[in-house]
């Protein structure tokens, strides 16, 4: 079992499919999780009561596009724990269009969201890391960083922008105690990974993807899951600045 210092993590986007999934599998392992919800509603309260345990989970309303609202929420929690982990798990769903059909606005509010918003959300999180003597910070991106999918530069472009930005962190804040590190799935099984299948054609898509997969599969949440909790644990303590792609090899 790995270990985790003593205190809480901070799951940033923790109702959406992948953020729900790690904390989870945070609260499995022992660990307190705090998860941050948009808007009220079942899968908040569905979420906190099915905490897997031993650690339990607690949700705190936050607004990504207001810069101290997870701050507010960071410095809320330090009040009374450390905060030894912060993943930010937080997206939206956006369209698949070509380069040249992206409409101005829809690549505005695309960049906003994804780096405007994580862009907040670090620095926050570094205050209240630093001020704990240090932690992790994981952020999840897309392995199509690597290799491309066409008409998924809406996803792809700004979440290269979030690696750049986690390892500028890694190499400025090492000093301070943080490791900062990104999990970049491939094609999901569920959550956004479903409507992209829809939107662009679920067999020819899902056929095209799993023939060029060495392991002949979509990924799951929980795939993604395991790997944030290992970044966020001490058996990687000498691990800072690197991206885990979790994609079943379909990037390789």
């Amino acid at each position: 079992m790995s270990n985790y210092v003593n205190g809480i993590a901070l799951v940033i986007g923790g109702t959406g499919h992948l953020g729900a999934a790690a904390a989870r599998e945070l609260s499995r392992r022992g660990v307190d999780v705090a998860v941050t919800y948009r808007h009220e509603g079942p899968k908040v309260r569905a979420l906190v009561e099915s905490a897997p345990g031993p650690g339990a989970i607690e949700a705190h309303q936050a607004d990504l596009l207001d810069p101290a609202s997870v701050r507010s929420v960071l410095e809320k929690l330090a009040l009374s724990r450390r905060v030894h982990t912060v993943v930010y798990a937080a997206g939206i769903e956006v369209p698949q269009h070509y380069v040249s059909q992206v409409p101005r606005d829809t690549w505005l509010q695309a960049m906003q969201f994804e780096l405007g918003g994580f862009f907040d959300a670090a620095q926050a999180a570094i205050n209240t890391l630093r001020k704990g003597g240090g932690g992790s910070l994981v952020a999840l991106t897309s392995s199509a960083i690597h290799r491309y999918v066409a008409r998924d530069a809406l996803s792809a472009v700004p979440k290269s922008a979030v690696e750049m930005l986690v390892r500028a962190i890694a190499r400025e804040e090492g000093r301070n105690g943080i490791r900062a590190n990104c999990v970049a799935p491939g094609l999901l099984e569920g959550g956004v990974g479903l409507g992209i299948i829809d939107e662009l054609g679920a067999e020819s898509l899902v056929s095209k993807v799993l023939a060029t997969t060495p392991l002949r599969r979509l990924i799951s949440a929980q795939d993604v899951a395991h790997a944030v909790a290992w970044l966020a644990s001490d058996e990687a303590a000498a691990v800072t600045g690197q991206t885990l792609v979790v994609d079943c090899g379909q990037s390789a």
